[in-house]
């Protein structure tokens, strides 16, 4: 057949050409340019991780540890705008006290040499191999070895509309900051929110992460530079930091530790006793003033 002859004549005629004639169209195709991939055009020395899934959440009403849209956004430009970025090493999550307070953190250490007043910080924190920052709040540790800690709450787990973002579950924590695999830049905001205190029942915690929270959102909201569009740009920097969201069935929409166990124990009511008789768990006053579990005495060497 007519195809037949063309092959065959094809065939025949690139049979008799030498090697070297056909080396030069070998090599210029592997020569091609070829278009970058996401890792190639990542920062230098840092490739570029996978997106990170996280279930849309609203914070619960036994803890409603939340902020707007616009306070995440301020701080996070605040932060850029005031702060140092350090690199720090994720050393591990969630403390217990922080898991009795409700919520869930990662726990980084500071480079050598850095100097802070210990207490609560409002702070901005980049996952390794992302653009973005994410907000939270942080609290330092001066460890035996005499470096500093800091333990973060990250407000990035956003509502489904993205007008707040409540604290990330560990499992998101886990896979943003994974030990052992590099460090991650931190930027904290100074003057810190409130000075040091020794640990603390963890119901009067919850009740000191929601007045660190009330500050930020005091304090940085103004520092958004979008509030008609703050859900939108919510959207892209948690986007930019490497979280994606999706949505969990009716059934299992379940928010953090501070919807589960027993929240109506004996200790559990005698703080909510503590409550009425004087309007705050530990007095409220978030210094320790006439706290029924530690003696004023006691505060008063920690300030």
């Amino acid at each position: 057949t007519t195809i037949s002859f063309l092959a065959h004549m094809t065939h025949c005629l690139l049979g008799c050409l030498p090697a070297a004639a056909l080396a030069p169209v070998a090599s210029a195709s592997a020569a091609a340019p070829t278009k970058p991939t996401a890792a190639a055009v990542s920062a230098p020395g840092e490739a570029l991780q996978a997106s990170v899934s996280c279930a849309f959440g609203k914070a619960s009403v036994v803890f409603p540890l939340s902020i707007p849209a616009s306070a995440a956004l301020g701080l996070v430009a605040a932060a850029s705008d005031k702060s140092e970025a350090w690199l720090a090493e994720p050393t591990g999550y969630t403390t217990p006290f922080t898991t009795e307070a409700g919520a869930c953190s990662v726990r980084f250490a500071l480079p050598r040499g850095v100097e802070l007043p210990l207490g609560n910080y409002a702070v901005a924190v980049k996952p390794a191999g992302h653009s973005g920052y994410l907000p939270g709040l942080g609290n330092t540790k001066r460890h035996k070895d005499g470096s500093l800690g800091l333990e973060v709450v990250v407000l990035a787990r956003a509502d489904s509309d993205f007008r707040a973002v409540m604290y990330l579950p560990e499992e998101a924590l886990v896979a943003l900051w994974p030990c052992g695999h590099g460090g991650s830049l931190v930027r904290v905001v100074q003057p810190l929110l409130m000075k040091q205190l020794a640990d603390c029942p963890g119901q009067w915690l919850r009740d000191r992460l929601l007045k660190l929270s009330s500050r930020v959102e005091d304090l940085y909201e103004n520092h958004c530079s979008n509030h008609q569009d703050a859900s939108g740009s919510l959207r892209k920097m948690l986007g930019a930091a490497g979280l994606r969201f999706n949505s969990l069935p009716q059934k299992s929409a379940v928010v953090g530790p501070a919807d589960m166990g027993d929240r109506i124990c004996r200790g559990e009511l005698g703080y909510w006793q503590e409550e009425a008789d004087m309007g705050n768990r530990c007095e409220g006053s978030m210094d320790g003033a006439q706290r029924r579990d530690v003696p004023d005495e006691i505060i008063a060497s920690m300030l």
